[in-house]
């Protein structure tokens, strides 16, 4: 079952109709669901008198592990991402060309990569 099917069988609805690919690729994401909190994953600094919002590297994340009680098991997070990750696909727009046709479709034969 994949998000966009997801998406579209959801029975919650937020404001849309349907609850987009996107929302649900950021609960398959969230490590919340595995009972931890996460701080600093984002910074603002401002530019040009505007603020512009900066990732931060994973090893500078303040985490708390085991802070409530889990909905998911970790291993059950972990298999949803594995199979998330298996799943992308590059976005295709019926106005623009690929460059590469094939991409997202080769795998890399050593590490399973996607080329």
């Amino acid at each position: 079952m994949g998000i966009y099917f997801l998406a579209l069988v959801s029975e919650n609805r937020v404001r849309k109709k349907f609850w987009s690919p996107s929302t649900i690729t950021a609960f398959v994401k969230n490590e919340v669901y595995m009972g931890h909190i996460i701080w600093g994953k984002v910074k603002y600094e401002k530019r040009n008198g505007r603020y512009k919002r900066i990732k931060v590297p994973t090893k500078d994340w303040i985490i708390k592990r085991n802070a409530h009680k889990p909905i998911v098991s970790e291993e059950l997070w972990e298999v949803a991402n594995q199979a998330h990750k298996e799943r992308w696909r590059p976005s295709t727009v019926e106005t623009k060309i690929l460059s590469n046709p094939l991409a997202g479709i080769l795998k890399c034969e050593n590490c399973g990569h996607t080329l």
